[in-house]
């Protein structure tokens, strides 16, 4: 069956705001969401248990950043609708699969590569080679991006922990 056949399974929703149509991509939403909310309770757990920054160094920051990140997925998975009656493609990406079994492929090779090329330039590499899977080309914007976060996660997990971790340059 196709899907003009079974009107009762709409695949992005639409609301109307100022007399506006919107579309809505109710799975980014939903995921987002359920990962805030466990992110909120491991906070709230984590910290009646002991508020001690040891203990909170990781998980106080995690959180934050995902309630921005959050904000920017929900705006990101509502799209306007064009006056001709048609949004946005909300979902333009390669099939969910093979990103899915890619990803999975990289976090294994990245995983194993660690004690050989440390968690700093490996997680560096890491993302340059997701950003390229996920469909981004702009390579000024991948390599900063990815040198900056392994230069800030190592140097972080470097002064920021107790235990020594593989790191190459910090």
């Amino acid at each position: 069956m196709s899907e003009q056949t079974r009107p009762w399974l709409p695949t992005q929703p639409a609301m109307v705001i100022g007399g506006q149509r919107y579309r809505i991509d109710l799975g980014d939403i939903a995921m987002a969401t359920a990962m805030l909310a466990f992110l909120w309770w491991h906070l709230y757990v984590t910290l009646s248990a002991s508020t001690r920054l040891h203990n909170v160094m990781l998980i106080v920051p995690a959180t934050c950043f995902f309630a921005i990140l959050w904000m920017l997925i929900v705006g990101a998975a509502v799209a306007r609708e064009e006056p001709n009656g048609k949004a946005p493609d909300l979902v333009a990406r390669a099939p969910i699969g093979a990103r899915i079994i890619g990803l999975m492929a990289l976090l294994g090779v990245f995983i194993a590569a660690i004690p050989i090329a440390g968690l700093d330039l490996g997680g560096a590499i890491f993302t340059i080679a997701c950003l390229l899977l996920l469909g981004e080309r702009n390579l000024i914007s991948m390599v900063l991006y990815s040198i900056g976060l392994g230069a800030f996660l190592g140097y972080v997990l470097r002064h920021g922990l107790s235990s020594q971790i593989p790191l190459i340059f910090f």
